[in-house]
């Protein structure tokens, strides 16, 4: 990611995704999406540069469903925000998907633990 200088990577991918909208559905432009969202949220981006993180991620699922990874990070990110219900329905989307994704897994179970259904969340227990 250029060579670990994010803000260039970031600069990057936006001049990209500008740069290239013919390609709106393509597989490419959902990575783009995605790396811009994984960036944005490892930075710990705030106020609106994380809603913009939100929508890259939300975008690459739209463009491309069975990116597993865009889901696990679109878990992370709801979970952070407090929507848990919409986290646990990316982890179940995700575990239909790859049922071994320790990922969506985790996330599932702080879901439930976190929206008032823990006892749902024991079922998934792991160690």
């Amino acid at each position: 990611m250029q060579k670990n200088d994010p803000e260039a990577a970031i600069a990057q991918i936006r001049s990209q995704l500008k740069a290239h909208p013919e390609s709106a559905a393509s597989p490419q432009r959902a990575l783009l999406h995605f790396l811009l969202a994984k960036l944005l949220f490892d930075q710990g981006a705030e106020g609106d540069t994380a809603e913009q993180g939100l929508q890259s991620a939300l975008m690459a699922v739209k463009l491309k469903p069975d990116l597993l990874e865009a889901r696990d990070l679109l878990a992370n990110m709801y979970l952070r925000s407090g929507k848990y219900g919409l986290a646990e329905s990316e982890c179940r989307a995700v575990l239909q998907a790859d049922a071994t994704d320790q990922v969506a897994l985790y996330h599932l179970i702080v879901a439930l633990r976190h929206s008032n259904a823990p006892d749902r969340a024991q079922r998934y227990k792991v160690w």
